[in-house]
């Protein structure tokens, strides 16, 4: 059964889309224009408006669903500095943009929780992020432990007391009502703590008078040799080409069929892909691609998800069908989130790897040519 998208995912694929061809466009003219140093900073400014964009419209899907609780959670034994370090590293462009820095100090000999690793280590980063977000330029973040014998709390502390008067109570309200107040951030952070039977609570620090946040975390029963590292979230990927299938070999691939239904994808693309060195073939839909395979197997293929007559899933099944010894190397350019699903999906369809389609020409070049 092929993945059927929320409401959420499907106005993501639709922004995507139309983002796609304008980002391809703007690397054109990043390469045509290399030499003009006038033009430069108003490219530079486009690149980083279309990285926050398109990271924007991911958290938008995650968070719709972690509110609507239909996000698969790996709730394992997890050592709690991986949590910590992996949240850091998350937080970091932001901290550095602000000026400020995270210090951490846990002082628990066996830090050791149950939960999803990527998650946990998303919550810490959001909180962390939000208390920079009042804190003067040069300031430090708090992190720090607190146990007992059936649970760990990380306590983020903001460095400086709030110019108005903090209320835990409303903070947590705030939290289960994020339209009003806190932001879906928070909100999300709350209801993945839920998910994992801990749970998102806030208070104020009686000696300085900072406003904390703290993250309660069950403790796992003992450790766990081998406790697996936080994952890399589907949301941080945007960018990132998604090798999902067999090793094939490295020779630099030059025919390419692009299947898209967007007309204004296809012709950016192929004149992007063509300056980049390849042979582009345009199909509109599966039954076009189909056709043009059978006169000449193509050495790539780049498919879309969403094809009049037969979907790309449908399309992979039957070019691996059609032309088994071939080698031909299949791409599936999603406009839709790329979470565990559509990654499972498609490499049951006998694709090889997955890219998001608002990476960019520039990525599948990269991908390509690995």
């Amino acid at each position: 059964m092929d993945h059927q998208p929320s409401l959420a995912s499907a106005f993501a694929h639709e922004l995507r889309n139309a983002l796609s061809p304008a980002r391809a466009a703007l690397e054109l003219l990043q390469r045509r224009e290399a030499a003009n140093e006038t033009l430069q900073p108003a490219l530079r400014t486009m690149e980083r408006s279309f990285a926050v964009t398109l990271q924007t419209i991911d958290r938008f899907v995650d968070a719709a669903r972690i509110l609507d609780g239909s996000i698969k959670l790996e709730v394992v034994p997890l050592d709690l500095n991986g949590i910590v370090e992996r949240a850091n590293a998350l937080a970091s462009d932001t901290l550095a943009e602000r000026g400020h820095r995270m210090a951490v100090s846990l002082g628990i000999d066996a830090p050791f929780v149950s939960g999803d690793a990527g998650r946990l280590a998303q919550v810490l980063a959001q909180l962390v992020e939000n208390a920079s977000v009042n804190a003067a330029e040069g300031s430090t973040i708090d992190v720090y432990a607190q146990a007992d014998d059936e649970t760990i709390a990380l306590v983020v502390r903001e460095p400086s007391p709030r110019v108005d008067e903090f209320d835990p109570a409303h903070a947590l309200e705030s939290l289960r009502a994020p339209a009003r107040t806190r932001g879906l951030a928070l909100a999300t952070a709350c209801r993945l703590m839920q998910l994992q039977q801990g749970a998102l609570t806030a208070r104020v620090d009686v000696d300085s008078g900072c406003p904390e946040f703290i993250m309660t975390i069950t403790r796992a029963p003992e450790r766990v040799d081998g406790a697996p590292s936080p994952r890399l979230q589907r949301s941080e990927a945007s960018f990132v080409a998604l090798q999902i299938g067999v090793e094939r070999d490295r020779r630099t691939l030059q025919r390419i069929l692009l299947v898209d239904d967007n007309q204004a994808v296809r012709d950016i693309y192929r004149e992007a892909l063509e300056e980049l060195g390849y042979n582009v073939i345009l199909a509109a839909n599966g039954e076009e691609a189909l056709h043009v395979a059978e006169r000449s197997v193509p050495e790539v293929a780049l498919i879309d998800v969403h094809l009049p007559t037969l979907n790309g899933y449908q399309l992979a099944r039957a070019l691996r069908a059609r032309h088994p010894s071939s080698g031909i190397k299949l791409v599936l350019l999603s406009g839709m989130t790329l979470d565990d699903d559509m990654i499972r999906l498609s490499k049951n369809a006998g694709f090889d790897h997955c890219i998001d389609k608002g990476a960019g020409p520039k990525a599948i070049d990269v991908l390509l040519r690995a």
